[in-house]
This record gives C-alpha cells, structure tokens and sequence, in this order.
C-alpha cells in the first residue's frame, strides 16, 4: 500500500503539478481553450493522485508499526451520485462530518428543508476544514447545493437498471467534481493583479534588477530575495503582483513575457523524483533490516497493547497461544467477559470469552490447539451469533498467533505498559476483592437500561443461530474431550426482566434440551439477592466477583487439591 503510495504521490501527482501549473494567472492567458479544458481535468486527477497518495503511504507507514487504518479513498470517480462520492472521497473526513455535524444539527429528522440547511451548513464547513478561505467555502456549499438539488431524484434514479444511464450518471458526476476543483487551485489568484510596467504610474512600476534580486517598487516596498531569471530582463513586459506588495516568481513559457509567480528561492535546489524515490526506497530498506534484527532479538516476548477491542480479544488469544496450557480455560461472550481473570482464586486459568463474540468460536479455537486444558467452561448463554471464522483460522494454522514481526513503536509502548502496569495477580487484589464483596450491593437504579435490552430480546427470535450453534457445540465436544480434556457447560444470570424474556426463554430451551445431562452442566451456587446488573444485562463487578466466587468453589471440587 505505501509503495503505492509513493508512486501515485511522487510519480503521478507531482508530474501533473507541473503541468497543472499552467492554470494560474496570467499562465492561462498563453494556452488555447482545448488545453485549458484539459488542464481542468488533469487537475482533477492530479489532487486525487495526491490525496490518495498520502493516505495510501499512512496506511502503509501504519501498517509497519502495528496499527491497520482504514482506507480513504474507494474509486470515487466512479460513483453515480454526489451523495456516493462523499462515501469514496476522502472517507474519514466525510464520516467525520457526518458523525460530529450532520447528525447532531439533526441529519433528516427534521423534514426536507431542515435536511437541506443541514447539508449546506456541513458542506460549508467542509470546505473551511480544507482552509480559511472565501473559495474554500464556496467550494463547500457548491457541493453542499449538489446534494441538496440532487436528493429529491436520486430514488428515481436509482430505480433505473440502465449500463449506459449509470456510464452517464458516472460522466455527470465526474465533470461537476472537477469543475468544483478549480476552487482548490486558483484558491490565491483572488489576491494577484497583473501589472504591466510601461503603462503603470512610477509608484506602481515593477523593476526587475538585473539576474540577483527583485525589487517591488511602490507604497509598499518588500524586501529583495535572491533568485536566477533564466531569461534575458530586458524583454519583461509583465509580472504578477499581489495586493500586500509580494512578488511572485515562477517561470514562463518563451514568449515575449517573463510571468513570476508561486515558486520559492532559486537557492533551493529541486531534487529529483528518482533521487528521491531512491532515497525513500534506502531509508524502507533500512527500516525493515532494523525491525528484522528486533525480531530476532526480542522475539514475540513482548506483549504489544491493544487499541481497539479487537487487539484485546487478539491479546487474550495470543497470549493461550504462547504461554503454556492453563488447567482451565473458559470460553464466551461479553457476559463472561466480565469475568476478569484476576478475580478467580483457581491458579493457571484463562478466560477466553469475546466481547461481541461467540462461545462456539472460542471452543473452536481451544479445540484446534495441539494441547488442550483439563476443563474447558462454555457459557451457554449467548448463542445467537455467529462464529468468527477468521480468528478460528488465524489461531489454528500451525505457528498460530500474530505474526513475529518486531515493530519498534508498539515494541517500546509495550515495554512501557507492562513495565507502568503490570496484570495483577488474584493475591494481590484479594483484599480489595474481599472488601468489594463485604460492601452492600450498588443502589444504581439501572430500569432504563434493563427496559431498553427488554425490547431487544423480546424482538430477537435467536431460534435458527442458536440451533445451529448447539448442534456445533454437541459436535466440538467429543472431539476434544477424546484429547482428555473435560468439556462443561454454565449459565450466567439475568436480571429477573430478562431472565423472562424471549430470547432467553428460547435460547435456555434450545441448549437444555440439546443436553439434557446434568452432569454436562457446572453448578454454580450464589445469593441471587446479592446481584446487580449495570446495564440490565452485565454483571457489575461487585456482582461479577460473587459469581467467580462460585465457580471457584464449582471447580474446586473438579480440579481436587491444590
């Protein structure tokens, strides 16, 4: 992605720069209408070459160390409609917009007119994101009136299966992109006059001295800046001057007229695209030996922190794939998540519950492993989801886990971290635990929350997954427990409101009557009294400490003496 990346930033949008420069004022002035037209549209390409480009090399660049960012731009020249291309284009700023703008101002809530207001206010504001700018904003709210004119035909135009009216409806949409684009480019020659220096007043004359410097003669003199005209003085008839008195220099075509306009110092030497590449190629390679001698060096000791709720579910499997197999091992969703290891007293167990996952893919995972644990506890709770067969994949190919790469950030925030805080053991929370439990239980009045997750599993029918999802787990358990392992089944608590609810009722019928043995079942004995529930559907930690209690005392009697 980042040698992409370099191509179309380096090669692609740099290249087109030097063409596209020719738009400025008074360069345009010496083209014909047919180049102008085709400079509009090299443009277009150009800073779509260049946003797509340092996205593309941040992607890779992220990549490197650790951290998967998601793409920016997906082929928006090919979209049928002004509201798909602010879905291609520049996808994190539109979803940003979207998230933080238009949905607070109240997105479509509020009828058409106020949708429209909307609209325009977000675009608008789009294009003073880019920059402080009078051609920024209208660059803004002409998209911003693109959509608005746009939205009351686009069910109908959707509803017309036509490839020759969608190839139009692409055409349309490409052509008023672009011509919105020139906004971006000419965004300064608001502020440039031309002046010509045989017909201006003395005061207003502009003298060129002779190949060292610049002077801007007048009401407000500038200071000189060194450069090389690489043109005869003489034939100068005309140079771009700027309102606050600034000279701009750039170089012009051989005609009788030397333009100078938005170029730096000639002192600062250009360096060339393949020097350059070369460079950055140099510095990749580098890198990657640096990281590959880290690698060998470290290893994959060092536990990288996660970012997301997916590093964590990643570093909880991870580290059962590395370290050596615990005596216990439970598998689950997010109820069991709660369940932190460290409030467990039973040594050498690891909870291998998904947040947002489900039990089956845990076991899956579990029973793929070349050694297996001595019980492994699947909640029996949440079977309505499906299994993630990517992370099954993942963790059961041979030499499983992440891959060893050394990457240098992470590596030293993770030394970091584990050095700052270490996990904590169960003896050294026991006390904090103990207190905990002795506390009355949380008076949190928590109805709205367990009225809202009422109406969800009241209109969740989890029939047809959670069958499915059984009739798997009946299939994984004699597999892994002919390995010697010991395979138990268990039930978190609801509240009362959902214990009652549809999805509960079914998803309890489903999985009892799939196995009906007791003896399949671990028993775990508490005060229900003594529960609360945080949101209406997760244990508090008070809550979840009580019941961890229990299966300690459940498995005591499984494991014998320790």
């Amino acid at each position: 992605m980042d040698f992409d990346g370099v191509f179309f930033k380096l090669y692609v949008a740099n290249n087109l720069n030097e063409m596209t420069s020719y738009m400025a004022f008074p360069l345009y002035e010496t083209l014909q209408t047919q180049d102008r037209w085709l400079l509009v549209f090299l443009y277009s390409y150009q800073i779509y070459a260049d946003f797509f480009g340092y996205s593309a090399i941040a992607i890779g660049l992220a990549l490197l160390f650790g951290y998967r960012l998601p793409i920016n731009f997906n082929l928006p020249y090919t979209s049928v409609s002004f509201s798909e291309f602010w879905t291609r284009w520049h996808m994190s700023l539109s979803s940003w917009l979207r998230t933080y703008l238009y949905i607070p101002l109240g997105g479509n809530r509020h009828g058409s007119l106020r949708t429209y207001l909307n609209l325009m206010i977000v675009m608008g504001l789009g294009g003073l994101w880019h920059g402080a700018g009078l051609s920024y904003l209208m660059w803004g709210l002409l998209h911003g009136f693109l959509l608005v004119i746009e939205r009351p035909f686009i069910a109908r135009l959707q509803s017309i299966d036509s490839t020759v009216f969608r190839v139009i409806r692409i055409g349309f949409v490409f052509v008023c992109v672009t011509m919105l684009w020139i906004f971006f480019k000419l965004r300064d020659q608001l502020f440039v006059r031309h002046v010509h220096a045989k017909h201006e007043s003395k005061p207003a004359e502009t003298v060129l001295q002779s190949g060292t410097a610049l002077f801007t003669a007048g009401h407000h003199p500038t200071p000189c800046f060194p450069l090389t005209v690489r043109a005869n003085p003489a034939r100068s008839g005309a140079i771009s001057v700027r309102f606050d008195g600034r000279a701009d220099v750039s170089r012009g075509r051989p005609r009788d007229l030397i333009h100078l306009f938005s170029v730096l110092s000639a002192s600062m030497q250009r360096m060339s695209a393949s020097h350059w590449f070369a460079r950055c190629g140099i510095s990749a390679v580098m890198l990657l030996l640096a990281c590959a001698i880290g690698t060998a060096w470290f290893g994959s000791g060092l536990q990288l922190p996660s970012t997301t709720t997916r590093d964590g579910t990643l570093i909880t499997l991870n580290r059962y794939a590395k370290e050596p197999i615990p005596d216990v091992a439970l598998v689950g969703s997010s109820l069991t998540f709660r369940l932190k290891e460290e409030y467990f007293a039973t040594p050498r167990l690891r909870n291998l519950a998904l947040a947002g996952g489900s039990p089956v893919t845990g076991l899956e995972i579990v029973a793929n492993q070349p050694r297996l644990p001595r019980i492994v506890l699947v909640e029996a709770n949440v079977l309505s989801r499906a299994t993630d067969t990517a992370l099954i994949e993942r963790y059961s190919r041979s030499g499983n886990a992440e891959p060893v790469f050394f990457r240098p950030i992470r590596g030293a925030v993770a030394a970091y971290e584990n050095w700052l805080h270490a996990p904590l053991s169960h003896a050294q929370v026991s006390s904090v635990l103990n207190q905990l439990v002795g506390q009355p239980p949380s008076g949190f009045d928590s109805h709205i929350y367990a009225d809202r997750a009422l109406q969800q599993f009241n209109a969740e029918d989890p029939s047809v997954a959670a069958r499915m999802n059984a009739r798997r787990i009946e299939q994984l358990i004699p597999e892994t427990e002919r390995r010697g392992a010991r395979v138990l089944l268990f039930e978190l608590p609801y509240s009362e409101q959902l214990e009652s609810s549809r999805s509960a009722k079914l998803t309890r019928e489903i999985i009892h009557s799939q196995f009906p043995n007791p003896d399949r079942w671990l028993r775990i004995d508490y005060a229900r009294g003594e529960l609360r529930w945080a949101d209406g559907v997760h244990l508090d930690e008070r809550s979840a400490v009580i019941v961890t209690q229990s299966i300690d005392r459940a498995l005591g009697s499984l494991l014998g003496p320790r």
